[in-house]
């Protein structure tokens, strides 16, 4: 699915925001900054990228609490 097609099924409100990257090191940036609860990694990025991405970002003890799918 893309980008486009995730922001169609997952629906923005007051209490739910979406933000996307179209790269590994944009997805980093914009974490650090937007600080979300959840993120969704996509495989399609390659796995080693995809595994990369979320071993710095559970390195952050900013993102201790951060859910990785």
């Amino acid at each position: 699915m893309s980008r486009a097609g995730l922001r169609d099924h997952l629906r923005e409100t007051d209490d739910f925001r979406i933000e996307t990257a179209a790269s590994g090191f944009e997805a980093g940036i914009r974490a650090e900054s937007f600080h979300p609860d959840c993120i969704i990694i996509d495989l399609a990025v390659g796995r080693i990228e995809a595994g990369q991405i979320a071993q710095n970002l559970r390195r952050s003890a900013d993102h201790v609490g951060t859910i990785l799918v």
